[in-house]
C-alpha cells in the first residue's frame, strides 16, 4: 500500500494541490488527474482501487490509466512525496 508520510504536508484547492516536503522545504504542485490520483491514495485506497476508480470516472482504458498511475506513483515515491507501507 501506498501512502503519504509523516513529514509531507499538503493542501488540496479545487483541481490542484500544493505539496510541502518538511524536511527539505521543497513545494510541488500537481493538478488534473493527478491532484484525484493523490486524494484517493491519501484516502488509504490500494492502486487497483485508484486505477479503478480513475477508469470509471473518466472513462478511460485501465491498462491506460495503470500505466499513468504507475508512472506518478513512481515519480512521487522518487522525491519522496509517497512510501510503500
Amino acid at each position: 500500500m501506498i501512502k503519504v508520510p509523516g513529514n509531507i504536508a499538503f493542501e488540496v484547492l479545487a483541481d490542484r494541490v500544493t505539496i510541502l516536503d518538511t524536511s527539505s522545504g521543497e513545494y510541488f504542485t500537481l493538478n488534473g488527474v493527478a491532484t484525484r490520483t493523490w486524494a484517493l491514495i491519501h484516502e488509504g485506497r490500494t492502486i487497483g482501487t485508484v486505477v479503478e476508480t480513475l477508469a470509471s470516472e473518466f472513462d478511460a482504458p485501465e491498462e491506460l490509466v495503470r500505466a499513468d498511475v504507475d508512472a506518478l506513483v513512481d515519480r512521487l515515491v522518487g522525491r519522496g512525496l509517497l512510501e510503500d507501507a
